[in-house]
């Protein structure tokens, strides 16, 4: 909320309703980023079993070349590697999806004209205006802070 714009929470919530575009102004955008959070969850657990199938194999051959089983160390290190990779895979897979939940969570807002109408609308006039690039804008740093949540939860 805004500094002085708002008497508060209840406020902001009614004038939000009221004057910028009625109670579909509440939750504009917000179908678009449950499905961009869905589809991420989705990719991420899905890549990460993938990549530990893989990473699996790798600590079997080396087991096998060595004839010791593998640390808990490197174990740990493959986990690691895998949840990084998965969080990092899904979350720029998923970007799009996000980028316009939240240009449509924002639009209308204050002096701010609304410019999609829905998620497809965004994703084409993103298209047109910005080409393919304009889709990812932010998605390196979006992906870069996605790594330490993926390390807490695979590891």
């Amino acid at each position: 909320v805004a500094h002085g714009r708002y008497a508060g929470v209840a406020d902001a919530l009614r004038r939000v309703a009221v004057l910028e575009g009625g109670k579909k102004a509440l939750y504009s955008g917000a179908g678009t980023m449950a499905m961009g959070t869905l589809a991420s969850a989705v990719l991420q657990y899905s890549a990460y079993t993938h990549f530990m199938k893989i990473a699996a194999a790798r600590l079997r051959q080396t087991e096998w070349e060595t004839g010791a089983p593998p640390s808990d160390r490197a174990v740990k290190a493959h986990r690691l590697a895998a949840g990084a990779a998965a969080a990092v895979l899904a979350t720029l897979l998923t970007h799009p999806l996000q980028l316009i939940g939240r240009r449509m969570m924002v639009q209308g807002m204050g002096s701010r004209v609304a410019v999609y109408n829905d998620t497809f609308d965004g994703l084409t006039k993103i298209m047109e205006q910005q080409s393919l690039r304009g889709l990812f804008v932010g998605a390196p740093l979006r992906a870069l802070h996605a790594i330490p949540s993926a390390i807490i939860t695979f590891l």
